[in-house]
């Protein structure tokens, strides 16, 4: 018996993920700059006027997929900070978390940093990748206040410089691993988490005693 018959908004639904994940699988062959909008529509099976019919062109279709990988990253992120405790399990969880995220698509760092030296060099596009930045920098303030009510910690540092230090400890860390992998050494972003979650809890002048040896949560 066949299936039921898609309406408008569903096919649509339907399109936009065939044209991302094959975005996805070009940026990743090619490169941002190489790739060609031809070339994801072929690969997605389509014209390439439905490539532009559901985004504005090649570097919103980036976006986009940059959006989802967003999503689905923060959505594995918050189920493992659910599932732990606060303290140090929670630091080596939320690290192996990362890791495992990174090494599914160990290409994604070397793709975001072309992107982002062609962002740098035209302004339309750095408008429009500071606009995503900033939404990726306010659902991690979101997600360390969540954690911060979870665990009853009143922050004695703005959770928006938490969250800025976050993803720039996040974003030099896969570059160092792409340079020189045995700088980026395993459990480092787990290191990095528990000095924020420090500050979150005693502020930026009081040192973790042994450097990282803090295991409550007030």
């Amino acid at each position: 018996m066949p299936g039921r018959r898609l309406d408008r908004a569903e096919s649509r639904a339907e399109t936009r993920r065939e044209l991302l994940a094959a975005a996805g699988e070009v940026f990743a062959r090619r490169g941002f700059a190489a790739a060609t909008v031809d070339e994801i529509a072929e690969t997605a099976g389509y014209t390439k006027g439905a490539v532009y019919y559901n985004f504005t062109d090649k570097e919103g279709l980036f976006l986009a997929l940059f959006e989802q990988r967003i999503e689905a990253n923060l959505h594995a992120v918050t189920a493992g900070l659910s599932q732990t405790e606060t303290g140090r399990v929670q630091d080596a969880a939320l690290n192996a978390t990362i890791e495992q995220l990174r090494a599914r698509d160990p290409g994604w760092c070397l793709l975001m940093t072309e992107f982002w030296l062609y962002a740098m060099r035209n302004p339309r596009t750095h408008g429009r990748l500071a606009e995503h930045q900033h939404q990726l920098h306010q659902l991690v303030t979101d997600l360390f206040a969540q954690q911060c009510t979870r665990h009853n910690i009143n922050p004695a540092v703005p959770l928006t410089d938490l969250a800025a230090l976050l993803l720039a400890g996040d974003a030099g860390l896969a570059q160092l691993a792409l340079t020189d992998p045995d700088l980026a050494r395993p459990g480092l972003y787990g290191h990095l988490v528990g000095l924020l979650r420090h500050a979150a809890i005693h502020g930026w002048d009081e040192q973790p005693a042994g450097g990282h040896n803090d295991d409550q949560a007030g």
